[in-house]
């Protein structure tokens, strides 16, 4: 089970052009995008220690949301993740 990744319905307006940043990709599509990295980090944190409360022992629970260090990864465990997944850091440091 993964507790958490992104948090939808995110919208970014550039006061400029007086439009939304991500424009509509097809017709009919919304401009809203997710919010992640850090800033929902803590909820990340929130669902796996409540998903690990109420599932049972041998439902894994993946850690997802804000990982951005080995740290913000630790915590997941911390919290009664089984393993988590590490996209927020490749943002800043890359793949190689």
């Amino acid at each position: 089970y993964c507790a958490f990744n992104t948090l939808g319905g995110g919208l970014i307006i550039d006061i400029e052009t007086e439009t939304p940043v991500l424009a509509q990709a097809t017709q009919g599509a919304s401009s809203m995008g997710g919010l992640g990295g850090p800033a929902v980090h803590a909820l990340a944190l929130g669902n796996v220690r409540r998903m690990r409360q109420l599932l049972r022992d041998e439902i894994d629970v993946i850690g997802c949301g804000g990982v951005d260090s080995g740290a913000a990864a630790f915590s997941h465990l911390l919290c009664g993740a089984s393993a988590v997944m590490v996209a927020s850091v490749l943002l800043t440091e890359g793949v190689s």
